[in-house]
């Protein structure tokens, strides 16, 4: 995943089992749902093998960009949230911002 961020100004954090935060700093919400897809797409694409058994893997990705917001770090991870379900609900290895 950092091949996909600028590793001087940008951070991912693991949250928790499978979930993932990305932080992109100063990145507007059209390029931020670009850098998802790609992200996506790169996933979706992989295999990996476990135990000989090869595995196809997916992702889905919320999207919350803000700007000149005062939204607390749990706010803003509850709003990225609603939207990583929405994702899910949606069928699942989609971008929703």
């Amino acid at each position: 995943m950092t091949n996909f961020i600028r590793n001087d100004t940008d951070w991912i954090a693991r949250y928790g089992g499978d979930e993932f935060l990305i932080c992109l700093h100063n990145v507007d919400s059209c390029e931020a749902g670009k850098i998802a897809e790609r992200l996506r797409k790169t996933v979706e694409n992989m295999t990996v093998e476990v135990e000989n058994v090869a595995i196809k893997i997916t992702a889905s990705f919320g999207l919350i960009t803000v700007k000149n917001t005062r939204l607390k770090s749990d706010e803003l991870i509850k709003l990225a949230d609603s939207k990583l379900y929405e994702a899910k609900k949606q069928g699942r290895n989609k971008v929703i911002a």
